[in-house]
């Protein structure tokens, strides 16, 4: 039939950062000497399906992980009147689905399409409860297609991808305290084209951002409008 169920479990281990240790201004954070690496374990179950033929495959995936000891680097010590880092009590959880499929029209157009569902959440600072990851979209995902023409000389793509609302964290300026923050979702159009004039030259060229979409992937820090490359790609055998 065609059919594939799989399978995978595994672990991870993360040392705390340079910045969790040390701080970002010397006088300003006091280290924490008992601040531990963070951990975590996962699992996901799939299953995959190819039709016609295999012109035409389809995936599905079920995934769950756990993190444990997460690292909060922004404490305020009262006491000491500075930051330190402490790990959360509590597990972060991040579970979802990722959908996939790919197709050939013919033998010249390649389809290819991604979604990915995602709930994330981390215990809350205060301790009480959990709260949403920041920058983890709930939804995102694209849609690719590649086409060859010219004697399979010249190949155009286009991708297009999704990246859904998340929240970041703002930092004001001293003493407003943090706020939470919602990012939009945005849409990003890149177009791509190249031809190979032969067996070791080819000509190729991009546009990045096509619709020169106006989005942040952390709050406060700017990304590129649209942009162009232009090239010539060679190649060296003996």
């Amino acid at each position: 039939t065609n059919t594939r169920m799989r399978g995978a479990i595994g672990t991870g281990w993360k040392a705390p950062t340079f910045t969790e240790r040390y701080g970002f201004y010397p006088g300003d954070f006091i280290g924490n000497p008992d601040l531990k690496p963070e951990t975590s374990d996962g699992w996901e179950v799939g299953l995959d399906q190819a039709l016609y033929g295999g012109d035409l495959n389809l995936g599905a995936t079920y995934f769950h992980e756990r993190l444990e000891d997460e690292i909060n680097g922004f404490v305020f010590d009262a006491s000491a009147g500075a930051f330190t880092a402490e790990n959360l009590d509590g597990t972060s959880k991040r579970k979802g689905v990722e959908l996939l499929a790919d197709a050939n029209v013919g033998q010249n157009v390649t389809l290819l399409f991604n979604y990915t569902y995602l709930d994330a959440h981390e215990p809350s600072a205060t301790g009480s409860g959990n709260t949403v990851e920041l920058r983890r979209p709930r939804h995102s995902g694209a849609f690719n297609t590649n086409f060859r023409f010219l004697n399979q000389r010249a190949n155009a793509n286009l991708n297009i991808s999704y990246v859904g609302e998340r929240k970041d964290i703002y930092f004001p300026p001293f003493p407003d305290p943090s706020q939470i923050v919602n990012l939009d979702a945005y849409t990003l159009v890149n177009l791509s084209a190249a031809y190979r004039l032969n067996d070791s030259a080819e000509v190729y060229g991009r546009i990045e951002n096509l619709l020169d979409e106006d989005y942040e992937d952390v709050f406060g820090y700017n990304t590129l409008g649209i942009g162009g490359v232009v090239g010539v790609r060679l190649s060296f055998a003996r």
